[in-house]
């Protein structure tokens, strides 16, 4: 027999033959942590290349910019080469 009762407003059915927990076990989050681990360990070195290469090109910019100013300084003040 279910009994009804009442809490904070909501009334609940009482089922204490039917009782079921879902859960996840601990082999399914190691396993999961597990995939997770593998993918990062295969991505991470294709995207630590990426960033390393985006900040050699910004330090040759970088680089470029600064040769051109002082080329175009020089032009200014010494006149054609």
């Amino acid at each position: 027999m279910r009994k009804a009762f009442t809490l904070a407003g909501a009334t609940h059915v009482d089922m204490q033959h039917n009782i079921r927990k879902n859960a996840f076990t601990l082999a399914e989050v190691l396993i999961t942590l597990g995939i997770i681990g593998i993918v990062a360990a295969l991505t991470m070195p294709g995207l630590i290349a990426n960033h390393k290469e985006k900040e050699t090109v910004t330090k040759l910019r970088k680089v470029y910019s600064s040769i051109q100013q002082a080329f175009l300084k020089n032009y200014a003040e010494q006149g054609a080469p």
